[in-house]
């Protein structure tokens, strides 16, 4: 039994533990009964044991022996499960060292030209001096509030919507090129400009029309308030995907944030659209939801 004990503890271990349980006067003995009193001792932890807690020193011997085959079990299981545990940390940091080798390499092709992009650099910068260069509204639109003509008015109430600690929602109407687009990039401009405006230098314009946009009622894609993508179908990234985390798509909403979000043909959105459109401009918040997720 003490030969067992040292394969199991190991021999160091195993007198470290006959010296804490004071039990290697009892080991050392010539008498079988001693040497059991000591076996019981570093098996039990007890130091007060001085009797055998058997009949027999038989059946103190066979009770030893069925403690010491259920303390080897154990003992297997736990090598067992802690190979496992290795092999599989292993196999993770392998597949953690190839991911990022595989990040590198994708960073590092971005970095360097190659033939194929040279070429196509080539053909667009010959398709940028071969056509037209720009169209006759980009010369004819105002570049500034002068050359905006019979409609002062209507431009001293957007600045003046515009230029408060509070700016309102707006609607421009009139007929298709009166000068909409034109009047609240102005605006914005001018804005921009004024002392204490809450619109800061580089605050973004952004334009979308009405009529073209489209969404799902899911809510698994809104370009226009933003979505929360199913991380297996809407083509997340690989380390969302895996864990199964949803990856948030901000909307054209979020993307004006701090500047000025021109909806054109705002009547033709669609009517649940504009419903959610309308919650979000009276708590000035977007909420991202999905019909995957609660």
């Amino acid at each position: 039994m003490i030969e067992q004990l040292k394969n199991i503890y190991g021999i160091e271990t195993f007198e470290q533990t006959a010296v804490r349980w004071q039990a290697q006067e009892y080991l050392q003995s010539d008498s079988v009964e001693e040497r059991v009193k000591g076996v019981y001792r570093i098996l039990y932890q007890d130091t007060q044991i001085d009797e055998i807690p058997a009949a027999t020193v038989a059946a103190a011997i066979g009770q030893l022996e069925n403690l010491i085959a259920e303390l080897r079990a154990r003992q297997q299981v736990e090598e067992d499960l802690q190979k496992k545990v290795n092999e599989r940390m292993e196999q993770r940091y392998a597949e953690y060292i190839r991911d990022i080798k595989l990040q590198i390499i994708k960073e590092e092709s971005r970095s360097y030209e190659t033939p194929y992009t040279f070429k196509k650099l080539a053909l667009l910068e010959k398709m940028e001096y071969g056509g037209l260069k720009g169209s006759a509204l980009e010369y004819l639109r105002p570049g500034s509030l002068e050359e905006i003509i019979g409609q002062e008015l209507a431009m001293r109430a957007l600045m003046a919507k515009l230029n408060t600690p509070f700016p309102q929602h707006i609607i421009l109407y009139g007929p298709p090129g009166v000068g909409k687009t034109s009047c609240a990039r102005l605006a914005l401009q001018m804005a921009q400009n004024r002392d204490n405006s809450v619109f800061q230098p580089g605050a973004p314009f952004i334009e979308v029309d009405g009529s073209s946009l489209r969404w799902d009622p899911r809510e698994s894609s809104n370009p226009l308030l933003g979505s929360v993508h199913d991380p297996i179908y809407q083509g997340a990234k690989r380390e969302l995907a895996e864990d199964g985390i949803p990856e948030p798509k901000l909307g054209l909403v979020s993307e004006a944030h701090g500047g000025i979000l021109f909806i054109d043909e705002i009547g033709e959105l669609d009517p649940a659209l504009q419903n959610k459109l309308l919650k979000v401009m009276e708590d000035k918040r977007v909420y991202f939801e999905s019909s995957y997720y609660d």
